[in-house]
């Protein structure tokens, strides 16, 4: 059939409209998944007009919202060209131009193209995020408040589960599962696994309290709290030089604690301070032998300073309170007021008070076959104080108590030991404070505190055995310690002493 040369040129000159250019794909047998009704493709133009027909009412339907005729559906009554049609965010396009043997046979294709609605997404987007940030918000907000309260119900649950889980009957093997226990690596004190974990005071001190009511509650008479411990062993002969001793050191806001190695506490109750102080008894033991059962790191370790002196020491120019200054300015863990060379007994010269210095942390020795120089490094050159006036930091004393032993009640060798426990470097840390300085009396006490009508003819000299216990007691101290050395291969020396430096005689190093 032939085609006539003016409806060509006609055809050129006005090309059909078209709102949307696709590319047309006839529908074909298979059926795609879609959530968009199936519309199968046409076999007869009779099929083809009543699909038309229908398609035009339901999406003029649709496109009018919902007023079938009317508005936008009055579109889909013009004269099929190419027409696009929206229907739940797809495109139908129906091509009315391809035509086959006659008008009644007009052959129309139809293709979905699905396409997303600009407007509808931007909604839906932002819909999403709004709703997004308020669940997040919410979440964060209920965290706060809750996470702790459910994090321990959860934890209970887990270690009830746990427990019971493991529990078998007598006689019955049960495997153990692999369940991580949250109270496994919970750390209590030894001997306090069966209490629970809040009503456990690990630590304790040395206040006295009232029979019945609380001082703390009282804010108007409330002192402010004792942070420094006066420690003092003393024999009832040394009456007076303690009274003023401790009369000082009260005006500065002390604990006092006072051992009595003579047994003889009642006659020291008449004193204005005595029901101030805390008083403990034992016949013939030293200051040490108290210090190691009574003054354990655990009890006085709300003390910053523990000040643990003999008795026979005069304070007539010292001023606690400066004292605690100095040694604060100049961190000082371990320290001993200097000694006046003109009143004192002197046992070893780097006590000795330097006129015109505040500290000084080395002595310097040219002679005899111990020299101290500015290259020494080891006791008694530097790094060391006199054991009858020692005063500790808090964690310089839960060292030092660690190594004192219980056997060895005179402590001789461990003032060059000491150093060890200075919290850093001993050349730094340790040192004798010049500006304020005491007197050491050098009082006999025990062994020798008898007059001579008390000892029987035939008694033994209780201050030369006293001495010769102590001296022999220095060398058990330099042999544990040489064996504790070698056997702890995981200890590290920090003062190792250099080849080219002579060992003190009574260094712990030697054996």
């Amino acid at each position: 059939m032939g085609v006539r040369r003016s409806e060509v040129e006609n055809e050129e000159a006005h090309p059909p409209k078209t709102s949307i250019h696709v590319p047309i794909t006839p529908t074909t047998t298979t059926r795609k998944k879609s959530h968009l009704p199936y519309f199968p493709p046409p076999s007869s133009s009779v099929c083809v007009r009543a699909e038309v027909v229908r398609v035009k009412r339901v999406v003029g339907f649709l496109w009018g919202g919902g007023k079938g005729r009317e508005g936008k559906g009055e579109a889909w009554h013009k004269p099929f060209e190419h027409r696009k049609e929206k229907r739940r965010g797809h495109i139908r396009v129906v091509d009315a131009t391809r035509k086959g043997g006659g008008a009644s046979d007009d052959v129309m294709t139809t293709a979905l193209v699905p396409i997303l609605s600009e407007h509808k997404s931007k909604s839906y987007l932002i819909t999403f995020f709004i709703g997004a940030a308020l669940v997040c918000g919410a979440y964060f907000l209920s965290d706060a408040f809750m996470m702790k309260e459910y994090k321990d119900k959860i934890s209970m649950w887990f270690t009830t589960q746990y427990r019971q889980s493991n529990v078998s009957a007598p006689g019955e093997t049960k495997t153990v599962r692999a369940v991580s226990d949250p109270c496994k690596d919970q750390r209590r004190p030894l001997g306090s696994e069966s209490l629970p974990k809040g009503i456990i005071v690990e630590k304790s001190n040395l206040e006295m309290r009232p029979l019945w009511g609380f001082p703390e509650d009282n804010k108007k008479g409330k002192s402010r709290p004792r942070k420094n411990l006066l420690v003092l062993a003393v024999g009832i002969k040394q009456k007076g030089i303690v009274d003023h001793v401790v009369r000082k050191f009260l005006t500065a806001n002390f604990v006092v604690m006072l051992f009595h190695y003579d047994g003889i506490v009642d006659e020291w109750s008449h004193l204005s301070w005595s029901h101030q102080a805390i008083h403990v008894s034992a016949v013939n033991q030293t200051k040490w032998w108290f210090a190691k059962r009574f003054l354990h790191p655990d009890i006085v370790s709300e003390y910053d300073y523990i000040f643990l002196w003999d008795e026979d020491l005069g304070v007539e120019y010292f001023d606690p309170n400066m004292y605690l200054r100095i040694i604060k300015e100049e961190g000082l863990e371990i320290s001993q007021p200097a000694l006046d060379p003109a009143k004192s007994v002197i046992h070893h010269p780097i006590s000795v008070r330097v006129r015109g210095s505040k500290v000084h942390r080395r002595m310097f020795k040219y002679k005899g076959r111990e020299k101290c120089t500015n290259k020494s490094s080891a006791p008694p050159c530097v790094g060391w104080v006199e054991m009858m006036a020692p005063v500790f930091s808090g964690r310089a004393w839960r060292c030092s108590w660690y190594m004192i032993q219980n056997d060895l009640i005179h402590a001789w060798g461990l003032d060059k030991l000491l150093g060890y426990c200075a919290q850093g470097d001993r050349t730094l840390n340790i040192g004798v404070v010049d500006s304020q300085y005491i007197v050491h009396l050098g009082l006999p006490t025990l062994g020798g505190n008898k007059s001579e009508a008390d000892i029987p003819a035939n008694a033994t000299d209780g201050r030369m055995e006293v001495r010769r216990q102590s001296f022999n007691e220095m060398q058990i101290l330099k042999r544990r310690w040489g064996d504790a050395a070698k056997e702890d291969r995981c200890w590290v020396d920090p003062y190792p002493v250099p080849a080219n430096e002579t060992k003190p005689g009574n260094s712990p190093h030697a054996r």
